[in-house]
């Protein structure tokens, strides 16, 4: 962790590279191969230990420190910094419902980009609605899951007849835990997709504050 603060102050970190040179010959690496150098050697968030963070929330790294528009990435690397010194708060429990509200925001900015055709809409909110529920009861018990699974079933079916839509793909892939590709689905569509890369950047770190803050306020 200290390297990660280390290199964010001498602004050592790189984009869309794992690792680099920078024009003073330092060293410079992403979030996660800052975070955990053997990622970087391996140039793969498989490395990431699950002590350190969850699989997804290291994929979603990566996406983190990608995505963002040029004039918006330094302020989500210096944020993201500040939230990962709190990373070793978070038991299995809590990295579960920060998935879950980190899934609820990626859906709401991805609702927009759903229309009524094929019940893409609805098997959006209905995915909505039980990330919600789960965000609020801390855990998914039976009858969330029920309702889950069928919501689950509906937007993959409704993305598959669609022919892909953006809103329905971000909704199966955040059901299946699968952050990254649930945010990298809610941008499929060119228009305003650097405007909405910073939404969703902002409502992941909004989410991730939030369940950092949910367990102080108890």
């Amino acid at each position: 962790m200290m390297i990660l603060q280390q290199m964010i102050a001498e602004k050592r970190i790189t984009r869309h590279q794992w690792t680099g040179i920078d024009e003073q010959g330092r060293g410079t690496a992403n979030l996660l191969a800052a975070l955990h150098p053997p990622c970087g050697v391996e140039m793969s968030a498989a490395s990431c230990p699950a002590s350190l963070m969850p699989q997804w929330m290291a994929d979603l790294t990566v996406w983190l420190n990608d995505s963002p528009s040029e004039s918006h990435w330094w302020s989500v690397v210096e944020r993201y910094g500040a939230l990962a010194q709190r990373f070793p708060e978070l038991d299995v429990k809590r990295w579960e419902r920060a998935s879950y509200r980190i899934g609820a925001a990626i859906l709401r900015i991805a609702l927009p980009l759903a229309d009524d055709e094929w019940g893409c809409r609805r098997a959006v909110l209905g995915m909505l609605a039980c990330y919600e529920s789960a965000v609020e009861t801390g855990e998914i018990d039976a009858l969330v899951r029920a309702k889950w699974v069928i919501a689950a079933s509906e937007a993959t079916w409704a993305a598959e007849v669609a022919g892909a839509s953006e809103a329905t793909w971000a909704a199966w892939a955040a059901w299946a835990k699968w952050p990254a590709g649930a945010a990298r689905a809610a941008l499929a569509q060119e228009a305003k997709r650097a405007e909405r890369a910073d939404l969703i950047c902002d409502a992941v770190l909004d989410a991730l504050e939030a369940e950092l803050t949910a367990e102080k306020e108890q």
